[in-house]
């Protein structure tokens, strides 16, 4: 079930797991996997990528869950509208303890054809 990002009709988060603990002690870190809707007919720009990060950082803020500890680490991944056919992401944004450590965004193909 793929559930809509806060403020956006254009990109839904699609997958998230835990990850493994980190050696330096960072106990809840997470891979969120985001997919773009066919509406979207090119790469997003950087601006792009933090705006959907942002996105998932404000909706992870909002678990209404006292057993939630939090996340402090995210790896976000944004993948086109068909992400069988995709090369890989499209955008990637790491964000660790308050502070985005990098935000990419990497050629992509919409539909066969570079865009």
């Amino acid at each position: 079930m793929r559930s809509l990002l806060p403020g956006s009709d254009t990109a839904h988060v699609v997958d998230a797991k835990q990850l493994p603990p980190a050696p330096d002690g960072r106990q809840y870190r997470y891979e969120v996997v985001v997919q773009l809707d066919d509406a979207v007919d090119s790469a997003p720009s950087d601006d792009d990528v933090r705006e959907i990060a942002d996105a998932v950082l404000e909706a992870i803020a909002e678990i209404d869950d006292p057993d939630w500890p939090g996340a402090d680490e995210l790896y976000i991944q944004i993948y086109g509208p068909d992400r069988e056919l995709d090369a890989g992401a499209c955008g990637t944004a790491h964000w660790v303890a308050g502070d985005y450590e990098s935000i990419e965004t990497r050629s992509y193909f919409f539909g066969g054809v570079g865009a």
